[in-house]
Order: structure tokens, then C-alpha cells, then sequence
């Protein structure tokens, strides 16, 4: 169960597939590679995460990510083939339903989707039918310099949080500029007192060779410092989508969250 944070709340999201259209062995062998610095870089500093993977009850990711410590959420990546505006509802329902309850015998706690290259979803019903709780949309090619309220209530008990920042960033010095990026977002987070998400796009951190990983790196150690000095809370999408339901169960009619419009 999640508990009250002390300082400013801040999650990591983490998409660990390539793009459907720039696959190929070598680009899986990268993205291997990322994974594994990804997992041995969040453990060594403490972190947790939630790890997006398109099947998490075969994903070769899955292991690594729950042998980390500390603990993880595993997250369901969906995307235009079987999630998209043009997919019949049942199709994504059978999708759906396939990937969580494979998952869940195989003893994971799926609680949360995510969403790649798509806008949003359609059938939020069918979600709540599978008890996910938190729904997070796919990472906009551009970020606005100052977003609304990231964790949102909207139907059917759910919950939507939009990342605030992502990393890499921009087309051009990707990793320098995701880190500064993410600095700003995490100054502006602390000072509003305002959750600061920052979604991590693994596909395309290879994109940015070791300069890139190197400023994640950077980055990661300045959340972590930030963290022994109680500045920080890093928590899953999931504990803080828990943290906001119990706040507003218990205090409804002052929540500091304003649900999206029907």
C-alpha cells in the first residue's frame, strides 16, 4: 500500500520496445544492451520504475527488471496493432485480456497500461473490466514548457498521468538536452509541489550512443542525491495512482486533483 510521500513526488516511465517500423537483429541486440543499463542503473541508484514491455509474461526484460531491487511495476506497452482507433473493440479486448491474465498467472501485478505513438485509447471500459487502474498516453513529440496537473481522474475509476518530461529529448543533442529538460522539470516540480513524471524512451535512447547515456546517468544520480535528502520521492505510476485514490476517497470535495470532464 502506498504511503504519504515526503517532498515532491517524482515517477519514472520506462518503454522498453523499438519502433514497429526500425526493428531488424541489430537494433534488438541494442536494445538489449540499453535494457540491462537501464535495470543496473535505476538498482544501483535505489530507483524504482515502471518498465512498459508490449508482453511482460514473455518479455526477456521481465526477470531483470523484477530481480532488481528495489521493487518494480511492470507495466503492458500497447500500440497501433492491437490498441489503436481503427481496431475493433473486440480484438482489443481479446489483446488485452490475453497479455494481463498471462501475466498475472504468471504472478505479476498488472495495474497499469501504457501507450505508444497513440493519442489515446478507446474503450476505457475494458480496462476497468480488467482491473488496471492507471492509464499513462504515449509521450508527445514535443512536451509543452509547462503542463496541467499529470495525474488526472477519469472514468470508470481510472486514472491518466502524462509525463511532464521524457528523455531523450528534441532531435538534436538528444542526451544534454533531456538532462536540462529534466532539471527544469524537476525545479519547476519542487517548488509548485507538483508530481513530476518523466518518461524514458528506451528505443530511442539508443539513438543517442553514450552521450546520452551518460547524461541519464547524471541525471539519475541527481534524483538520487535528491532522495537521501528528502527532496524526492520516487515512487511507481501505480503507488502514486494509489496515493491520489486514498486522497480522494478521504477527502473528496477538497481533492487537489480536478477530474477531466465526461
Amino acid at each position: 500500500m502506498a504511503e504519504e510521500a515526503n517532498g515532491c513526488e517524482l515517477a519514472f516511465s520506462i518503454d522498453l520496445e523499438l519502433d514497429v517500423h526500425h526493428g531488424g537483429l541489430s537494433k534488438h541486440r541494442q536494445l538489449g544492451r540499453v535494457t540491462n543499463l537501464l535495470i543496473n542503473l535505476f538498482s544501483s541508484h535505489g530507483l524504482t520504475a515502471t518498465w512498459s514491455v508490449a508482453d511482460p509474461a514473455v518479455s526477456a526484460a521481465t526477470d531483470g527488471i523484477l530481480n532488481s531491487s528495489p521493487k518494480n511495476e511492470i507495466a503492458i506497452l500497447a500500440d497501433d496493432n492491437w490498441a489503436g482507433a481503427l481496431v475493433p473493440r473486440s480484438r482489443f479486448s481479446r489483446e488485452l485480456a490475453r497479455r494481463v491474465e498471462s501475466a498475472r498467472q504468471h504472478g505479476l501485478s498488472i495495474s497499469t497500461l501504457t501507450l505508444r505513438a497513440m493519442p489515446k485509447v478507446e474503450h476505457l471500459d475494458v480496462l476497468a473490466g480488467h482491473r488496471l487502474t492507471l492509464l499513462r498516453p504515449a509521450i508527445p513529440p514535443v512536451l509543452p514548457k509547462r503542463s496541467a496537473q499529470a495525474l488526472i481522474s477519469i472514468r470508470y475509476g481510472l486514472w491518466q498521468c502524462h509525463a511532464t518530461c521524457a528523455f531523450p529529448a528534441g532531435r538534436r543533442w538528444w542526451g544534454a538536452n533531456g538532462l536540462k529538460k529534466c532539471r527544469s522539470a524537476i525545479e519547476r516540480g519542487s517548488q509548485d509541489n507538483q508530481l513530476i513524471h518523466i518518461a524514458i524512451d528506451a528505443g530511442a535512447l539508443i539513438e543517442t550512443g553514450s552521450s546520452g547515456e551518460r547524461h541519464l546517468a547524471q541525471l539519475l544520480s541527481e534524483v538520487a542525491n535528491r532522495c537521501e535528502n528528502q527532496s524526492l520521492q520516487v515512487m511507481t505510476l501505480n503507488e502514486l495512482a494509489q496515493l491520489k485514490i486514498q486522497s480522494h476517497q478521504s477527502n473528496p470535495a477538497h481533492s487537489i486533483l480536478r477530474p477531466a470532464a465526461a
